[in-house]
C-alpha cells in the first residue's frame, strides 16, 4: 500500500489475516498509521488488501441531502449561489472589471434548471439571480477599493451606505446610475447593460435613473433622459412616467427654481400644474400658467399675496402691465 500525503488514518479495532508472501508494507511519506487490533481477510490471488472495516471519510465544506430516486437535488426556495474562488485582478484606471468569460467556469443555463423537477417555472428567475450576483460582486469589490482610496469625487459626495451584493435588481440599477452612469455596456456597472440583461421596462429605467441623478444634482442628465427627437431633426421633452412625479423628485432634491419651473410647465393638465406649482412654491410656474390661461383676475389675486419688491412680485406686475396680452373678459 502506497500512501503519499500527510494523512493520519486510524484503523483501530481491525483484525487482519494477510497471507502475502513477503508481508511487507511500503510507506513513502510522513504517515502515521495505527494498525492495532485490525481484522482483515485477504484472499485475493495477487495479495491485494481488502479493507472491510469502518472508514471515516471527511468531505469538508460540502453539505448534501439527496433523497430523490434519481439523485437530483430539488431547490425549492432561497437559492444561495456562491461565487467564491473567483480570481479578480482589476488594474484599470477606474477599477472596474470588464465583462469576460472566466476560464474553466461554465454558467448554468436555463435548460439546466428546467431539467430539475420542481424548477421548471422558476428556471428563468434563478438564472437571472445568478447573473445579478455575478455582476454585483466585481462592482462591489472594485467600488470598495475606489472609495477607500478616495480617487473619485462621487464617492466623497455620496458615500456608499451598504454593499449591493444580494440586493434586488432595481436597487442595483439605482446604485449603478449613481456611481457608474456613463459606463459602456461591456462593463459590469453599466446601467444600460443591467436594463438589457434583466429586461427592465422603460418606465423602470427612467424612474430609477431620474431619482439617482437628481440625488447628485445632475440636472443635465435628467434633461437628457426626457429629451427625444422630434420632427425635422428637432427635439422635444417626453416622459413615460409623466412630469408630475418628476417635479416632486426635483423639488425634494433641491432643484433650482428655473429647473423646477421648466418641468412644472410640462405638466399637460393645467389645473394639476397650478396645484403642483402652488404646492412646491414655484411662483414662476404659477405666473406663467395664469398668463397662458389669460386669467387676469387669478393673477391679480396671486400678485397681492407675493412679498412686495421681491423678484416674483416684479415678474407678476410686469405681466399684468403687458398690453399685448388679451385677457379673458
Amino acid at each position: 500500500m502506497h500512501i503519499t500525503s500527510n494523512v493520519a488514518v486510524s484503523l483501530d479495532n481491525r483484525s487482519q489475516t494477510s497471507k502475502t508472501e513477503n508481508n511487507h508494507m511500503h510507506i513513502t511519506s510522513n504517515v502515521a498509521v495505527s494498525l492495532d487490533n485490525r481484522s482483515q481477510t485477504s484472499k485475493t490471488e495477487n495479495n491485494h488488501m481488502h479493507i472491510t472495516s469502518n472508514v471515516a471519510v471527511s468531505l469538508d465544506n460540502r453539505s448534501q441531502t439527496s433523497r430523490t430516486e434519481n439523485n437530483h437535488m430539488h431547490i425549492t426556495s432561497n437559492v444561495a449561489v456562491s461565487l467564491d474562488n473567483r480570481s479578480q485582478t482589476s488594474k484599470t484606471e477606474n477599477n472596474h472589471m470588464q465583462r469576460s468569460s472566466i476560464p474553466g467556469q461554465q454558467e448554468p443555463s436555463k435548460a439546466h434548471f428546467q431539467m430539475i423537477p420542481g424548477l421548471e417555472l422558476d428556471s428563468g428567475l434563478i438564472q437571472q439571480n445568478i447573473a445579478l450576483l455575478q455582476r454585483q460582486r466585481p462592482v462591489d469589490v472594485a467600488d470598495d477599493l475606489t472609495e477607500k482610496e478616495g480617487r473619485h469625487l462621487v464617492f466623497r459626495q455620496k458615500p456608499r451606505k451598504a454593499s449591493i451584493i444580494n440586493m434586488p435588481v432595481i436597487t442595483t440599477l439605482y446604485y449603478c446610475c449613481m456611481y457608474h452612469y456613463e459606463e459602456p455596456d461591456n462593463l459590469f456597472g453599466s446601467p444600460v447593460a443591467i436594463r438589457k440583461e434583466h429586461q427592465l421596462t422603460e418606465k423602470q429605467f427612467v424612474w430609477t435613473a431620474m431619482r439617482a441623478r437628481a440625488s447628485l444634482h445632475k440636472w443635465q442628465d435628467i434633461d437628457a433622459l426626457f429629451t427625444t427627437k422630434g420632427w425635422f431633426g428637432g427635439t422635444k421633452m417626453k416622459s413615460v412616467i409623466g412630469f408630475h412625479p418628476v417635479t416632486s423628485t426635483l423639488h425634494r432634491n433641491g432643484a433650482p427654481p428655473e429647473v423646477l419651473g421648466k418641468y412644472l410647465m410640462l405638466i399637460d393638465d393645467v389645473d394639476r400644474r397650478l396645484e403642483q406649482a402652488h404646492k412646491l412654491q414655484c411662483p414662476d410656474a404659477v405666473i406663467e400658467t395664469y398668463q397662458v390661461q389669460r386669467n387676469r383676475a387669478a393673477l391679480e389675486q396671486y400678485f397681492h399675496k407675493l412679498k412686495p419688491q421681491s423678484r416674483e412680485w416684479f415678474v407678476a406686475g410686469g405681466v399684468l402691465k403687458d398690453q399685448n396680452i388679451k385677457w379673458k373678459a
